[in-house]
């Protein structure tokens, strides 16, 4: 309760900056984003909007972009009844314990990229209180995250029949002449032993992770990644919230139990 109360009082005792509500909507997506203006938003609800990030984050300063990542509305029943909510919390009761019986921070598939007008506003969105303890909105601890740590890209939602080789292959034809992609037993499939001996070429892993040097690298290879999506289409990575979901391109892993929050059926999205 007292890191909560810290966390909330942070952002409301920012010194108010001119909004960037407008009637307008923001610019599109920029093709190249400025680490020193760009934070990553973790463990949003489910059905957060742009404008409710909008009117929490302007108080540090304008923003010039949002995105949302990773909502699925499809599967989301909507808001739940007090029966309904009263039944879930009985049914279950979560501790957050991970196999070696320590405390793992319940994070819901949900994230955000957010980038400011100008380096100060970036950087009192990363003060500590909200970078370690998270703005707490609608029951979630929401942490800033500054974007130069942002190094890994994770393709998840393998189509099957996909095996290691030939993901390498394409992987690598995307990315190419600035990578070369050599898949490990640690990433996805039926590995996760965390060696790091290459994936047998028969194997067919649904997830695989790409690490880059830097953010910038990062952030050019998402963009080229999109066309994993489809071949064919050399426009802006599609919005995503879409229902098409082969070749999920995401900069943050989505959690094992993603489906209880996206379904409201995690405890703490039980609002």
């Amino acid at each position: 309760t007292t890191t909560t109360r810290a966390a909330t009082d942070h952002l409301n005792n920012v010194p108010q900056q001119p909004s960037s509500v407008v009637e307008e909507p923001l610019p599109p997506l920029p093709a190249e984003r400025p680490t020193n203006r760009t934070i990553f938003l973790d463990n949003l609800p489910i059905d957060v909007e742009e404008m409710e990030l909008i009117d929490l984050y302007s108080r540090c300063g304008i923003i010039a972009s949002i995105q949302i990542f990773n909502k699925r509305e499809e599967y989301d029943p909507g808001p739940l009844s007090a029966k309904q909510k009263r039944a879930l919390i009985k049914r279950k009761k979560h501790t957050y314990l991970g196999r070696h019986g320590k405390y793992v921070r319940p994070r819901s598939p949900v994230y955000a990229i957010l980038t400011f007008s100008d380096e100060d506003a970036c950087q009192r969105a990363l003060d500590p209180t909200l970078s370690v303890f998270g703005k707490v909105i609608r029951r979630h601890a929401v942490l800033s995250t500054a974007c130069t740590k942002m190094t890994t890209l994770y393709v998840e939602e393998i189509p099957s029949g996909h095996y290691a080789i030939d993901i390498e292959r394409k992987l690598s034809h995307l990315l190419h002449p600035n990578f070369y992609v050599c898949l490990d037993k640690s990433y996805g499939g039926s590995g996760g032993d965390g060696t790091q001996d290459n994936a047998p070429p028969n194997e067919q892993p649904g997830s695989c992770a790409i690490q880059f040097p830097n953010f910038e690298m990062a952030h050019q290879a998402y963009w080229k990644l999109q066309e994993l999506r489809n071949d064919n289409d050399t426009s802006p990575p599609p919005s995503p919230t879409t229902t098409d979901r082969a070749w999920s391109i995401q900069w943050m892993k989505t959690p094992l139990d993603a489906m209880e929050y996206w379904k409201r059926e995690s405890v703490i999205d039980r609002r």
